[in-house]
C-alpha cells in the first residue's frame, strides 16, 4: 500500500514539474505588437478607455502620456477606500502636474456621486461600470493604486489605502 502511494506521489510530481511554465504575457499581461501591457512593474500600463463621473467623456490612458499618473480603483463601500480619499483629494490639489484617476469599480454613477457629495469630496473620478478595467488591474482588493511614469510604465503598486505622504515620496522622483 505504502509503495503504491509513493508511486502515485511521484507519477503527480512528475507531471506537474513536467509542464512549462506559462508564458509571461499569457500569466499577467497582453503583447501588441512589440508592446507589453501588464499590470506590473516594469511593464506599460493596461490602456484603457473609460467615462468620467463629472461629464461622461471618455478618458483615455493612452492619450495621458508625458506626465506622472496615479491610477487608483475604489468602491463606496470600502472603508479603507473611504478613509484614503481625502488624502488622494489632497494630493491632487498640491499636485496638478500629476494626473489622478480614481476609478469606481463596479458602482452606479448615481450612487458615487450621492457617495463624494455627502463627503464633500472633489476628484477625478471614472466609471469602470462592469469591472473591465480592474480585472485587466487584476486587482487583489481595494484600494489598490498604480503609479505610472511619464512613459505610461508602472513604476509603483499601492496594496491598501494610502496617504498624501506616501504618495508624494513616490511621485518626487518622477516630477
Amino acid at each position: 500500500m505504502l509503495l503504491l502511494a509513493a508511486a502515485v506521489l511521484s507519477l503527480g510530481l512528475v507531471l506537474i514539474f513536467s509542464q512549462p511554465l506559462p508564458e509571461r504575457v499569457e500569466f499577467s499581461g497582453i503583447l501588441v505588437g512589440d508592446q507589453y501591457f501588464a499590470p506590473e512593474i516594469g511593464a506599460l500600463a493596461p490602456p484603457f478607455s473609460l467615462p468620467s463621473l463629472s461629464d461622461g467623456e471618455m478618458v483615455d490612458l493612452l492619450s495621458l502620456r508625458g506626465a506622472p499618473i496615479v491610477i487608483n480603483f475604489w468602491a463606496t463601500w470600502c472603508p479603507p477606500c473611504e478613509a484614503e480619499m481625502p488624502e488622494l483629494a489632497q494630493f491632487s490639489r498640491d499636485h496638478p502636474s500629476v494626473r489622478l484617476l480614481s476609478i469606481n469599480v463596479g458602482e452606479s454613477p448615481a450612487q458615487v456621486n450621492d457617495w463624494l457629495k455627502d463627503r464633500n469630496l472633489e476628484l477625478e473620478v471614472l466609471m469602470d461600470l462592469n469591472s473591465d478595467v480592474s480585472a485587466a488591474y487584476r486587482l487583489r482588493g481595494q484600494p489598490t493604486s498604480f503609479v505610472l511614469n511619464s512613459d505610461g510604465v508602472v513604476v509603483w503598486t499601492i496594496y491598501g489605502p494610502t496617504t498624501l505622504n506616501q504618495l508624494q515620496i513616490i511621485i518626487e522622483p518622477l516630477l
